[in-house]
């Protein structure tokens, strides 16, 4: 009776001090994930701020000084370099200061807005760049009509396409107002991450954000690719224009090395003058040659005085 008494108590104790270990071991994880170490090397990444904010400054000078490159496509470069500037500016240091101590430490309010800018800024980007590709296919499909657009019609697009971004980017800043989870990952008290933490969100923002102007642009420049192999089919399919091309280029051809020898045989000018006479009314000659092959040869002409 005794004999059991002590092996249910040295059980209990091996029990404890399994218990009181695993505790131990536990506590001792939970503060070395609550030393936020700093990632240095994230640093290296402020390089990007600096060449993404002058890159697209120098974009958007030239644009503005250079009137022959305020065209429309350029317009919407011109939009879409304005918001990469601001992501330089705005969401990468945020981003770089959160990656850098590893948790979030600036007040909440500033994490709504990193949200809002980020979610603004890459919906922007990316419904520019879907538009941009419309444009191009119906630049190739329809050159006549694309021409004949307005500034005024470019300006409208560019404003709808911010206007939503920023409908799109209120309704994350709103839900972050209301209650702090939507924008924040806390892990414990010490370790809290900055990001979106709303699934509704997450699944709706990235279908109309990411999904749907994807599919667009592989249709577009798709359909682009196909046009454009059709178009050079075209050329190189057909013998008339092959042939065209062809009797252009060697007309061409003697007619440079018309200019170039400048021989005083009466024979090789009417071979010349035969040549250029063949060519087409709209290759152009120079002054120079037409004069010499239309004009006498004045020094095999003897004067009388000469004669006698």
């Amino acid at each position: 009776m005794i004999s059991l008494e002590h092996f249910d108590f040295d059980l209990l104790n091996n029990s404890d001090y399994e218990n009181i270990s695993s505790t131990i071991n536990l506590t001792n994880n939970i503060i070395s994930s609550d030393k936020n170490e700093l990632n240095w090397p994230i640093l290296t990444l402020s390089i990007f701020v600096l060449t993404g904010t002058l890159g697209n400054l120098l974009v958007c000078i030239s644009i503005t000084l250079d009137k022959q490159l305020q065209t429309v496509t350029n317009w919407f470069l011109f939009s879409l370099a304005i918001a990469d500037c601001l992501v330089s500016l705005i969401v990468l240091p945020l981003s770089i200061i959160k990656d850098f101590h590893g948790s979030w430490k600036l007040p909440i309010i500033f994490c709504n807005l990193f949200v809002f800018f980020d979610v603004l800024l890459c919906t922007t980007s990316i419904w520019h760049l879907t538009i941009l590709s419309i444009d191009r296919f119906l630049h190739i499909s329809r050159p006549f009509r694309s021409r004949e657009r307005s500034k005024c019609k470019t300006f409208l697009a560019i404003l709808f396409i911010w206007t939503f971004s920023i409908a799109i980017s209120c309704i994350i800043f709103i839900l972050g107002c209301i209650d702090d989870k939507n924008i924040l990952i806390i892990v414990n008290d010490h370790r809290r991450h900055c990001a979106l933490n709303n699934r509704s969100f997450i699944i709706y923002g990235s279908i109309i954000c990411f999904c749907i102007p994807c599919i667009l642009m592989l249709v577009t420049y798709s359909l682009t690719i196909r046009r454009l192999q059709l178009e050079a089919a075209k050329c190189y399919t057909d013998p008339d224009d092959l042939l065209m091309i062809k009797q252009t280029s060697d007309r061409l051809r003697r007619h440079q090395l018309a200019t170039k020898r400048c021989p005083s045989s009466p024979s090789y000018k009417r071979n010349s003058s035969k040549d250029m006479s063949s060519a087409s009314p709209t290759t152009p000659c120079s002054p120079k040659l037409s004069c010499s092959l239309t004009s006498p040869d004045t020094d095999n002409i003897q004067s009388p005085f000469q004669q006698v």
